[in-house]
């Protein structure tokens, strides 16, 4: 038989506006029987005959009412909620757990769900639509109830913090029900069978704690100032594999752009994992990354979001390690946070966007005209050396003509000439004047008029050939002995260092080139060039990285990459320091003995310079 509560319900809501469709899924969370619905709503959509004549006057006088019946009836029903706290929703059922839902609000109801034990395996629970299982984490209570049910997939309703999840048949997903950022629960969706779906259902192990954070010295900028700020990722806990996402958008744009790094999350891995916070550029003319400042006004959006990679694989059925950015979207994060950053105000420091903007004329550049640096949009000589003429180098963003940048590059290996480096132009002079400390003795001086003429030199570079420092030739190294002792008098040697360190579990290699050049204002000039270089895991690092989780394929790529980014910045780069003679043998013993030192300050002390600083 029709529900006549829910026809004249319906009668009155359509009379005011409302679908069919509308009035089905609101009674449908309240609670109502579908078939109910469907009933009353068939009923009230059909039409209905005519009373006969001489019942008209008690017909609209019966009618007039039933509409204030149903007036009062649907006041009340709207207005009224199903329960205001969880004792209303008991059922004397000591198996299950009674649960109202936005209590004391209109569209609150009652659940009874069926309490279950979870465990860290799979178990297939079937839930009927419209009945739901209650379960704890973390000696928290929460409810799955399945809200709705086709031929091939489930609605399903997730609480005590509601969400909202639709499976298909086989789909999986993980869930965080409490809101911390991990994962904590997994639901598959197995069959459906007669209407009745079958889930696979376990609780996840919680691997940590996982913090993220957005930080900017402002959160206003003007055009062209200056802006800071730094993403922080901070995690406690096992490790694992996962990839950290970072997304740059701007208001007025759809597009969104990507900065991409994957590994082992692990406490002692965050930094290796993190990309500098810069401002970037994104307009009419496309996007530029890295940016020391905004160009143009606007609301400027970051976002950071950590992956794991057993969820990114099993989502999209692909190596973790060989997905795209755009993917992940289709990927729920383990945790994610964004900023903005607005900049209103200021001078658009831009010269150009394209080299055919700057006109400058440039005797030294390969074209003859100046180019546009883009990320920096500035008019410039050029950036790198092949982008001047032959016989010039770009030095500070300028061709100029070139054959030395210090007194080194200037070496003739003739002891009786003065090298000097000047304007970038080399002059060897020959030495003719009784001169101290200038490692060479002219003719007609003496020991009395220059202490260059001693024998303590010999007026010749000394080659020490190669010293390999390691941990089997600590306190043995005769070629790194020579060194040393032509140091202690600043004499003019040379020698080629191989040294391999276990740096917390990196090997790291490098091959550098040395050169005592004599005196300089009594102290002992050394240059140094590094040849070679390259990283190796030792095997307990390497162990340590398989049993996170990654593969040794995803392993050596990690390190390949590194290597390269190694070969990129460190390779063939120099300095020339100043040092006072016993600062320079304690430093070389110290080598020695395997303990290498130095810090940022030294670089001031000893007034070093080359491009190793630059």
């Amino acid at each position: 038989m029709v529900n006549e509560q829910l026809v004249d319900y319906i009668k009155n809501e359509k009379s005011q506006g409302y679908s069919s469709q509308q009035l089905y899924d609101y009674l449908i969370q309240q609670g109502y029987n579908p078939n109910d619905i469907k009933e009353a709503i068939d009923y009230v959509e059909k039409p209905q005959t005519s009373s006969s004549p001489n019942k008209k006057f008690t017909f609209i006088g019966v009618s007039a009412i039933i509409f204030i019946v149903v007036v009062v009836v649907s006041f009340w029903f709207l207005t009224n909620p199903i329960c205001n706290n969880d004792l209303e929703c008991g059922d004397d059922d000591i198996n299950t757990l009674d649960v109202c839902i936005n209590p004391s609000e209109r569209i609150s109801k009652c659940l009874n769900a069926q309490q279950t034990q979870l465990s860290d395996v799979e178990e297939e629970i079937t839930i009927n639509q419209q009945d739901s299982v209650s379960f704890k984490i973390n000696d928290e209570n929460h409810l799955i109830e399945v809200e709705e049910v086709t031929d091939n997939s489930v609605r399903l309703a997730i609480y005590s913090e509601p969400k909202k999840v639709t499976l298909s048949i086989g789909e999986s997903k993980e869930i965080d029900t409490d809101n911390d950022g991990l994962n904590d629960l997994y639901v598959k969706l197995v069959r459906i069978t007669d209407g009745k779906p079958v889930f696979e259902i376990k609780s996840l192990e919680k691997s940590g704690k996982l913090n993220l954070d957005i930080t900017s010295s402002k959160n206003t900028y003007q055009m062209a100032e200056a802006v800071s700020g730094e993403f922080k990722i901070d995690y406690s806990g096992k490790p694992f594999n996962g990839i950290v996402l970072y997304s740059y958008s701007k208001d007025g744009f759809d597009e969104k752009y990507y900065a991409m790094t994957r590994g082992s999350i692990s406490s002692s891995n965050m930094n290796v994992m993190k990309v500098a916070f810069k401002a970037f550029r994104l307009d009419e003319h496309g996007y530029s990354a890295g940016t020391d400042y905004f160009y143009n006004e606007g609301n400027y959006h970051y976002t950071i979001s950590v992956y794991g990679c057993e969820t990114v694989t099993s989502t999209l059925n692909k190596d973790c390690f060989k997905i795209v950015e755009e993917e992940l979207t289709n990927v729920n994060p383990l945790k994610t946070i964004s900023k903005t950053i607005k900049v209103q105000g200021g001078v658009n420091p831009s010269e150009c966007r394209v080299s055919e903007d700057c006109t400058k004329i440039c005797a030294g550049c390969k074209d003859g005209t100046q180019i546009c640096e883009q990320s920096d949009e500035k008019c410039m000589d050029c950036f790198m050396d092949t982008q001047c003429k032959s016989g010039y180098k770009c030095r500070y963003n300028t061709c100029v003509a070139w054959e030395c940048d210090e007194n080194i590059d200037c070496n003739d290996n003739d002891a009786s000439t003065k090298d000097i480096c000047t304007d970038f132009k080399c002059s060897n002079t020959e030495i003719t004047e009784c001169v101290d400390n200038d490692l060479y003795c002219p003719e007609g001086c003496d020991t009395d008029t220059d202490n260059d003429c001693t024998d303590k030199c010999g007026g010749q570079v000394t080659d020490c050939e190669t010293s390999v420092l390691s941990q089997e030739t600590i306190g043995n190294v005769p070629n790194h002995d020579c060194f040393i002792d032509k140091a202690k008098d600043c004499c003019p040697a040379k020698l080629v260092t191989e040294t391999e360190i276990n740096f917390f579990g990196m090997f790291v290699y490098s091959k550098t080139y040395r050169e005592i050049n004599g005196l300089e204002n009594e102290s002992c000039v050394l240059y140094q060039r590094t040849d070679n270089t390259s990283y190796r895991y030792s095997e307990e690092t390497r162990q340590q990285m398989l049993d996170s989780g990654m593969t040794e394929e995803q392993i050596d790529e990690q390190l390949a990459q590194q290597n390269q980014q190694a070969q990129e910045m460190i390779i063939g780069k120099d300095s020339t320091c100043r040092y006072p003679i016993d600062d320079l043998v304690n430093i070389l013993e110290e080598e020695k003995q395997g303990r290498f030192s130095g810090s940022t300050e030294d670089v001031e002390k000893y007034q070093c310079t080359g491009s190793m600083y630059e």
